[in-house]
């Protein structure tokens, strides 16, 4: 085979890098993917503890609802951000049913959500980097 460039060497060239550019897309969508559950999942705990430990006692002890309305309020957008943040993790990483369910499980545990920050956090850095690949 001669050293020309042709369209054949030009096609296979730009399906090649197609492929490289894909799984290196694909992984930085995962990575992100985890990144928003994570962040997610403490800010739904978060709004579970104040719910549960302000709010409530609050509302029960000092004759006082509206800390439970607006902190439930909240509580509840984040939770249903919580499930789609799951949903996508579980998507971009594929996720057997079991972990799905154990995040979900955690995100009705007053420190579930934390919990499971820590084993996200755990995993990602027990996972090896990447090394860039180029095409030559």
């Amino acid at each position: 085979m001669s050293g020309r460039l042709t369209f054949g060497t030009l096609r296979h060239a730009a399906v090649l890098n197609t492929r490289i550019t894909f799984v290196t897309m694909n992984q930085k969508n995962s990575n992100a993917a985890i990144k928003r559950l994570r962040i997610i999942g403490i800010l739904e705990g978060i709004s579970y503890l104040v719910l549960l430990g302000i709010a409530m006692p609050l509302k029960y002890m000092a004759d006082m609802p509206a800390p439970v309305k607006y902190v439930g309020w909240a509580h509840g957008l984040l939770f249903v951000l919580f499930v789609a943040a799951v949903a996508n993790a579980a998507i971009a990483k594929r996720w057997s049913i079991l972990k799905v369910l154990a995040a979900l499980v955690a995100s009705v545990l007053p420190f579930g959500p934390f919990i499971l920050d820590a084993k996200l956090l755990k995993q990602e850095e027990a996972q090896p980097a990447t090394p860039k690949q180029k095409v030559a």
